[in-house]
């Protein structure tokens, strides 16, 4: 089961980020409780209130994976104190710690280190942190604003957009992709 915590967003004055809060995300597969980015620290309260309406707790995640290391993704991680933390410098473990369907996708271009999460079940879906930041990014093909390798960013929305049956962007809520047959 894939849910949506919190629904991230970006405010924007002209051409500057004002606030940036990621999208939450949990995945429950299996005995395994999985969280995907972990939001900005005002998040907190709204992240622990929505994990309760489940009957859950911080300390019952089991992995949290962060799409990379911005503070908009990884505000609470310090909540989830028993959470093996998954990045991209030690994604190799995710093999042994991930349930079957379920693994990490190289995606850089927005930082060097950007991962994305894919759940492969009936329909393939990934949680893309900002590889794919919004849904205008996506319907427009855009890559994000800020990317250390914009080549890199367009290529790694390209393999994305291939793949993906729906996308949970970095600061927006699921999508169906309308690019794929």
């Amino acid at each position: 089961m894939i849910t949506i915590l919190k629904e991230g967003n970006i405010c924007r004055y002209e051409d500057s980020i004002i606030h940036a809060s990621s999208t939450v995300t949990l995945i429950e597969e299996e005995d395994t409780l999985i969280l995907v980015d972990t939001g900005n620290f005002s998040d907190a309260y709204r992240i622990q209130r929505s994990l309760s309406r489940f009957n859950l707790t911080p300390l019952e995640i089991n992995v949290v994976i962060n799409t990379h290391n911005h503070l908009d993704h990884t505000g609470n991680n310090h909540l989830f104190k028993n959470a093996l933390l998954l990045t991209w410098e030690n994604s190799n473990l995710s093999q042994d710690v991930l349930p079957k369907g379920i693994y990490i996708l190289p995606t850089p271009g927005h930082t060097s280190d950007h991962i994305s999460v894919v759940v492969c079940k009936r329909r393939t879906l990934i949680i893309a942190g900002d590889a794919i930041p919004t849904h205008n990014n996506l319907f427009k093909r855009i890559p994000p604003a800020i990317s250390q390798n914009r080549s890199e960013a367009f290529e790694s929305m390209k393999k994305i957009v291939q793949i993906a049956d729906w996308i949970i962007p970095g600061h927006d809520g699921m999508v169906r992709n309308p690019f794929k047959k």
